[in-house]
C-alpha cells in the first residue's frame, strides 16, 4: 500500500510516496521512497489537471501523515531490560531521553546522526523535542565533557 509523507527541510515542505515492503533478509518492515517535489508545486499543478466531479471528495495527503511506533518501542523495551534508562538518568539528568532517542536511532539506522532531525519527524518519540544539528553537536560535547570529569 503506498501513502503520501511531507518532510520539512529547511523551512520547505517536500512529498513523497511511502510504500512499504517486507524485507526476507533482515526480516522487518521496510519502505521505498520516491520524491514527488515541494509541497506547493504538487498542489499548483493538481489544481490545473483537476476535473473531479460534484461527488468527488479531494483530500489533501498531508492530511494522512503517520509516524512509526513498532521498532521504537521495541528498542526502548530492550532499553529498559538492560537497565540502561535508569544509567542515563543517574549520570544524565536532563539529556537522558535524548541520548535514549539517539541510541535508538543507531541501533535502527547506519547513516549519520545529522540525520537524526528527519528520522525524529517519522517516528513516536517519548517527550524528545525537536534537535537539529547544532544541538545534537553541543549534546554530544556534554556527554564528552561528562565522560572526562
Amino acid at each position: 500500500m503506498a501513502y503520501t509523507v511531507k518532510q520539512k527541510i529547511k523551512g520547505r515542505i517536500y512529498l513523497y510516496e511511502v510504500e512499504s515492503y517486507w524485507d526476507k533478509a533482515k526480516k522487518q518492515s521496510r519502505q521505498k521512497r520516491k520524491y514527488l517535489g515541494p509541497q506547493e508545486r504538487i498542489y499548483k499543478s493538481k489544481k490545473d489537471t483537476s476535473n473531479t466531479s460534484k461527488n468527488e471528495i479531494k483530500v489533501k495527503p498531508s492530511s494522512f501523515v503517520s509516524k512509526s511506533y513498532g521498532d521504537t518501542f521495541l528498542t526502548r523495551s530492550i532499553q529498559k531490560g538492560l537497565g540502561l534508562i535508569d544509567i542515563l538518568k543517574e549520570h544524565f539528568k536532563d539529556n537522558y531521553k535524548e541520548i535514549l532517542s539517539l541510541s535508538v536511532f543507531a541501533f535502527q539506522e547506519s547513516v549519520p546522526s545529522y540525520l537524526f532531525p528527519f528520522w525524529h519527524e517519522d517516528h513516536i518519540l517519548d517527550d524528545v523535542q525537536k534537535m537539529n544539528s547544532q544541538s545534537l553537536s553541543s549534546l554530544y560535547e556534554r556527554i564528552g565533557r561528562n565522560e572526562l570529569g
